[in-house]
């Protein structure tokens, strides 16, 4: 609407010094140094109008950009207190450190070393005992450099109360749906990008992806490109069906 306005008020002034110079009505009209001096006064007035709109349309971005942050500061500041979590959290709310590492995926572990160098990197969930290791690595190489004495033992220790999951029985594993890594699209080909074609599965199985319809498969994305296409995911605790029209 700020933008809107601007462009209107420019547009007017454009019209007013056509009038003024081309005089197409054959009115009558001051000399030309009078015009000339209007005509610098109305640009400058219109310099300013269109400076005072896009000023007042950033201020409510920036307000709006505000409010957003401060709720979401909230919500994660109680969500740290209420886990009892000690150490810093980061909040990203403006993406600049997700473009800053050009991230593509979440979610993504990175382990940086008392030098500031990122010593691993994990796409993903798993390799929880992989990570663990690494930070012991980290944290020993720390204390090294710092003179601590003692190491960070190599037992892991098991919290108390915690639900042990076996990893090959997990009941929804991660579904992804772009070409790089969509291992569990049961209907078509896997591991290619470009559009397929996708026909009604008979039976859908537990953990599967399937499409129905004609799609667009990128590396990390999928896009419908027909007007009618369904998208089947049978997940415990129950099953999914997306069924897209115009």
């Amino acid at each position: 609407m700020n933008n809107l306005r601007g462009e209107i008020i420019l547009g007017g002034i454009l019209v007013v010094l056509l009038v003024l110079f081309l005089n197409p009505f054959e009115i009558w009209m001051p000399d030309m140094a009078t015009m000339t001096m209007v005509a610098m006064l109305l640009v400058a007035f219109g310099v300013f109008a269109a400076f005072v709109v896009k000023e007042k349309a950033r201020d409510e971005r920036e307000e709006i950009h505000r409010m957003r942050a401060g709720r979401i500061a909230f919500l994660s500041g109680a969500a740290v207190k209420k886990s009892a979590i000690k150490y810093p959290v980061v909040l990203d709310n403006d993406y600049s450190i997700w473009r800053a590492y050009k991230n593509n995926y979440w979610p993504r572990k990175y382990l940086v070393d008392i030098n500031g160098r990122i010593v691993y990197d994990h796409i993903g969930e798993g390799g929880y005992e992989e990570t663990e290791g690494k930070i012991r690595e980290a944290l020993n190489e720390r204390g090294e450099k710092l003179g601590e004495k003692g190491r960070v033992s190599d037992e892991r220790g098991v919290p108390e109360e915690i639900i042990k999951v076996e990893g090959g029985k997990v009941g929804s594993p991660e579904i992804y749906f772009g070409s790089l890594r969509n291992d569990l699209l049961a209907n078509g080909r896997r591991g290619i990008s470009g559009v397929q074609s996708f026909e009604e599965p008979e039976k859908v199985e537990r953990n599967k992806l399937y499409l129905v319809g004609s799609w667009e498969i990128k590396s990390n994305t999928l896009r419908p490109c027909r007007r009618e296409r369904k998208l089947y995911l049978d997940t415990k605790p129950k099953m999914f069906i997306w069924s897209l029209r115009p």
